[in-house]
């Protein structure tokens, strides 16, 4: 900021110094009219202050404002200090309060304004000029916080200017303390789509991407989140601490503690539970704890596997489950694939899990599926196609739909107490997902209720949409469900003809005539890109693919670089 100067003496009576003095004032030069006196200055004498926290002036109000100067003038006088001229630029002074005025004079075509001119340092200067601005009519939202900022950026005392605009010291803190939060929600906050006690929620989550995401939601649903939805939606994204299984005597006093955000900013983030707002944070403890003492964990004693998957790190495709525990064969028991799948919480999503498909399926069917070409002479008598045509619509589906807008009606409460109780594996995937104690079938229609009750209108229908998947993706048989899938499908916009591709468990599946014929059918093998792969990388001097073992024509299929997209078997496309 330009130095201002010091005022040359204009008489010889000595005047009494003051007895504090904030900071030294520059005398003004001669040449500059005297403090309070109202003086015509030239516009191009006027610097505006770099300082200056407003930073919008072309709107509607500025347009009016020149029509009014125009009309009438400048009728309050604009605030400038005197800067030191020591170069060929002819500007004399700096505003301190009134740019808007200024910058509307000039596009009103006027060449002076009627101004005060006063001898103050840089912190007086920026003091007015922020209070100023602050007892604007016309100061949005996001104008104050980004002035209280600059204030206190300043070195300004929050206490003092509390003081000097009538305002409370926590109004002050928790408006700057917005100001970390990503642009797009200031802006929606600004234009009135989020009010102050949404931002305050946002201002609870660690992550600004995690901000974002939940902002997406909330444009997705097509109704309006209410603060409590907002809240409701973190609550249940965030784990609770009781269930750490790692020591969290450090999470007491984290700042992601709910019980600890409350007291540092005077805002009430009251929760049922203590919660970790910091999710990030937590799986990685949790996972720590789990891999380092998983045989003396309780899940590891009670269901004897080998080790877990968190569930937010894998996906359904990723493995078979033991829905009967006496299905799991001997030789399981010691496998290192043999897992448990555990949620955050440290609960249990799937006692008993094989990660090794392939072999899951050999033992299940009492075959070996190799490489060789021991396979080469049987065709087989069972189509693939339902079943991996099933497989494609079971994982694309829930990612679609994952992705639409939320509905709501009046009977939101009735419809999902009638999915949730349909059975006891939605009951319990209801129970365990809330941390409730499991209750007997006959009574849970109460206990599932009152918890409904206490439910957003979001969070009602992430339970209908997660529900209503399970029980059509996961519940039907593949001769009666896939019916199911095609019409979810069409409606969700979901392509199997343009979306599937071929995969390494799809081929390992078939034998080598059925690999040499589904070459032949999708035009595979007359592709150039196929012919260099078999000539370079498999050393195949003639055209006689069928000498090729299994595992070779299918790395040649998904090595070589052919462009899969829409060649689709026939098998799968096939609808009954």
């Amino acid at each position: 900021m330009p130095v201002a100067k010091k005022a040359t003496k204009t008489s010889g009576t000595k005047k009494k110094a003051p007895t504090k003095k904030p900071e030294k004032v520059p005398p003004v030069s001669e040449d500059i009219p005297k403090a309070h006196v109202i003086s015509h200055l030239a516009l191009d004498e006027i610097l505006p202050n770099p300082k200056n926290p407003r930073k919008t002036f072309d709107d509607a109000p500025f347009a009016e404002l020149v029509a009014s100067i125009r009309e009438k003038g400048v009728l309050q006088p604009v605030i400038v200090r005197p800067l030191v001229d020591d170069t060929t630029d002819r500007r004399k002074y700096e505003i301190v309060a009134g740019e808007r005025r200024w910058r509307a004079s000039a596009s009103a075509g006027a060449v002076t304004i009627p101004a005060i001119i006063r001898e103050l340092g840089d912190q007086e200067t920026f003091d007015i000029m922020v209070i100023e601005n602050l007892q604007r009519e016309d100061l949005d939202p996001l104008e104050e916080a980004r002035a209280f900022e600059a204030y206190a950026t300043e070195g300004g005392d929050i206490e003092d200017l509390a003081n000097k605009i009538g305002s409370d010291p926590r109004y002050i803190r928790r408006r700057v303390r917005i100001l970390s939060l990503p642009e797009e929600i200031l802006t929606a906050w600004n234009e009135g789509k989020l009010s102050m006690a949404h931002l305050e929620q946002f201002m609870r989550l660690s992550r600004k991407q995690d901000v974002l995401d939940l902002y997406k939601d909330m444009n997705d649903d097509w109704q309006h989140w209410s603060v409590s939805d907002l809240k409701n939606e973190i609550d249940r994204k965030s784990p609770e601490i009781g269930n750490a299984l790692f020591g969290a005597e450090d999470c007491q006093s984290c700042t992601m503690n709910t019980n600890v955000q409350g007291g540092l900013f005077g805002v009430d983030f009251t929760s049922e539970k203590v919660l970790c707002l910091n999710p990030k944070c937590f799986t990685k403890k949790q996972a720590a704890y789990l891999t380092d003492h998983w045989p003396e964990t309780k899940i590891a004693q009670e269901f004897k596997t080998n080790g877990f998957r968190l569930s937010d790190d894998i996906t359904w495709d990723k493995f078979e489950n033991f829905y009967d525990v006496s299905a799991v064969r001997e030789q399981c028991w010691s496998c290192e694939k043999f897992l448990s799948i555990i949620k955050i919480s440290g609960h249990v999503l799937h006692a008993h899990v094989c990660i090794d498909k392939q072999c899951f399926r050999s033992l299940r069917s009492g075959k070996n599926d190799g490489g060789s070409n021991g396979d080469s002479g049987k065709q087989r008598v069972n189509s693939l196609g339902p079943e991996f045509q099933d497989r494609f619509y079971r994982e694309r589906i829930p990612e679609v739909a994952a992705s639409c807008a939320l509905y709501e009606d009046s009977l939101l409460r009735i419809v999902a107490l009638a999915l949730i109780t349909n059975s006891e594996r939605t009951r319990s995937m209801f129970f365990d997902e809330l941390g409730m104690k499991h209750t007997y079938a006959w009574e849970g229609h109460q206990t599932v209720w009152k918890k409904l009750e206490e439910l957003g209108a979001g969070e009602l229908m992430i339970w209908i949409r997660r529900v209503s998947l399970y029980l059509t993706l996961e519940d039907m048989q593949i001769g009666n469900g896939l019916s199911h899938k095609h019409l979810m499908a069409k409606h969700l916009g979901v392509d199997l003809k343009t979306e599937w591709r071929l995969h390494e468990d799809y081929l390992k599946r078939k034998t080598i005539p059925e690999i040499l014929d589904l070459c032949k059918e999708l035009k595979i093998l007359t592709d150039p890109k196929a012919q260099e792969f078999a000539a370079g990388n498999l050393k195949m001097k003639t055209d006689r693919y069928d000498t090729l073992k299994k595992n070779d024509l299918i790395r040649l299929i998904l090595e070589s670089g052919i462009d899969l997209a829409g060649k689709v078997p026939k098998e799968i496309l096939k609808t009954e």
